[in-house]
């Protein structure tokens, strides 16, 4: 059996809905950093709404908002700001 592929517009059509699941609710969407599957937290960062974009490969581009976030550090202080988040793609 030949590895299944998934096409441009069908990677577009399922993240769209990702975003769209993502938005849902009076919130904003967040993602949290984390240094291992279970892991520590590293750091929770804001997303604007809606949370991000499809590119021309089908992927979402997340669109940071504009609150400063904190990050975490290993001993429980927390320092801040975080980095500034330019460009992230998932393919999910």
């Amino acid at each position: 059996m030949s590895a299944l592929s998934p096409t441009i517009a069908h990677r577009q059509a399922r993240n769209e809905a990702s975003i769209e699941l993502a938005d849902t609710g009076a919130g904003t969407a967040s993602i949290r950093l984390y240094t291992a599957s279970g892991g520590t937290l590293l750091a929770t960062r804001h997303l604007k709404k809606p949370c991000g974009s499809i590119n021309a490969a089908g992927r979402i581009e997340l669109a940071q908002a504009a609150t400063t976030d904190l990050v975490l550090l290993d001993d429980g202080v927390i320092e801040g700001p975080a980095p500034a988040l330019t460009l992230v793609t998932i393919d999910v």
